[in-house]
């Protein structure tokens, strides 16, 4: 049995069960992975076993429970600065900016854009009022095919640790 446990929705429709799974995952981590079908019959019942307040992802860690996406990620990420390249503070203090605003902020951005890693590649078009308020913070949107996800970049950020950052190099 691995030392963790990661309980995570299906991550095609799940943005926040992937982004906890590819954190354990990059951190080269042995963990064991439940699955909870989403929006299919019995999910309550299979959600209500785990304390998540019904919602994935939950880290389970020993007798500790971490659920949201974030605090997993600030989790794992103490417990394994050395492959998290979070150990500059003031670099840390950034990141958990960005990762905070994108975490809570951008409602219509997520409403209209929703994980959907299966749907057929087409463009993406959004409201005016969701592409303001995307500019206002800075982060330009492209019309791509493929996932949905992937459709927004904090190109504002130009730490090296930031996935943007190395991505436009």
């Amino acid at each position: 049995m691995a030392d963790f446990t990661l309980v995570i929705g299906n991550k095609n429709y799940s943005s926040w069960s992937l982004r906890a799974w590819l954190w354990v995952k990059h951190l080269q981590l042995d963990f064991d992975e439940i699955l909870i079908q989403l929006y299919q019959q019995g999910m309550e019942e299979n959600l209500s076993a785990y304390f998540s307040g019904g919602k994935v992802p939950l880290l389970i860690h020993g007798d500790l429970q971490v659920w949201d996406s974030l605090a997993i990620l600030e989790y794992l990420a103490s417990l394994h600065p050395e492959k998290s390249g979070t150990a500059d503070i003031p670099a840390r203090a950034v990141m958990r900016s960005l990762c905070a605003e994108m975490h809570s902020s951008f409602t219509s951005l997520r409403q209209e854009l929703p994980m959907n890693c299966r749907r057929a590649p087409h463009a993406l078009d959004i409201s005016p009022n969701c592409r303001d308020g995307c500019m206002l913070a800075a982060i330009p949107i492209r019309k791509i095919s493929g996932c949905s996800a992937a459709s927004v970049w904090p190109m504002r950020c130009m730490h090296p640790w930031c996935y943007a950052w190395t991505a436009t190099r």
